[in-house]
């Protein structure tokens, strides 16, 4: 029976002339599968094939194959508008072309690609100083979605050997979107051959009162003691760190970044 209502549902669209991206009522709202973003070359990525709502669920797309979208070409499958900039987030849309076809789109405009009704936030990509997209990895193909940096640790390095006492604001707006839940984070800290064993480092998200993350020395050493923490972010990507003595050293590197679409 549950077959044959499926096929009833398909023969109506068939017949209706209606693409597949204007049959909404059959998606949950928010629904996302698919629509991986994988890192091709510094000037393109592969999205996957997928299926998604639209930003207002009033549209349903199916991405049927993998495209490339590369930022060097404009429009479907390239850049919305303009030309390529150095040291700047690209968000990249899932949207439904003229001709009714679903493509890739990249555009610096966070609300939506211009030039399109219907569209979907998937990710971003960042271009780095020599216009190159840095390289990553993404995990999860869901509405969550965790991107982690396959890229030189000096690249995504906000701090080395960092000895500030006083609340020292921290931008990871290079390394985290404005589209960011939170930052993943590898933390090292160490008390230096004259800091205290009781000595520590904190961290939070600029504006906030209390610590989110709080690392200990618990000897006097100059080896480092390294941890890997999920940290939230201010609304403009900022963190703030401390230690408690001139001796010690911290170094914070962002291993990827978590995203809610």
């Amino acid at each position: 029976m549950k077959s044959k209502l499926l096929t009833f549902i398909a023969c109506l669209i068939l017949s209706s002339g209606l693409s597949l991206a204007e049959t909404a009522e059959f998606a949950p709202p928010g629904y996302v599968s698919g629509c991986k973003m994988i890192y091709v070359t510094s000037n393109s990525i592969t999205i996957t094939s997928g299926k998604l709502s639209d930003s207002t669920d009033s549209q349903y797309m199916v991405l049927s194959t993998n495209v490339l979208v590369d930022i060097t070409k404009s429009g479907d499958n390239g850049l919305d508008t303009g030309t390529e900039t150095s040291n700047l987030w690209y968000v990249v849309f899932v949207a439904v072309a003229t001709n009714q076809s679903i493509v890739g789109v990249l555009s610096t405009n966070m609300s939506g690609p211009t030039g399109y009704t219907d569209f979907r936030v998937i990710g971003c990509v960042r271009n780095d100083s020599n216009k190159d997209i840095r390289p990553f990895i993404q995990r999860w193909n869901g509405s969550t979605r965790l991107f982690e940096w396959d890229a030189a640790i000096a690249d995504t390095r906000p701090l080395q050997n960092g000895n500030s006492t006083t609340n020292f604001v921290l931008d990871l707006s290079d390394y985290v979107p404005p589209t960011a839940t939170s930052a993943k984070l590898q933390v090292s800290f160490e008390s230096g051959a004259s800091g205290s064993a009781s000595d520590s480092l904190r961290l939070k998200a600029d504006g906030i009162n209390n610590s989110t993350l709080r690392l200990s020395a618990g000897v006097v050493s100059t080896d480092k003691i390294i941890t890997n923490g999920d940290m939230s972010t201010s609304v403009d990507q900022k963190i703030t760190y401390k230690v408690d003595s001139t001796n010690n050293r911290a170094t914070i590197v962002v291993k990827g970044y978590y995203d809610e679409l």
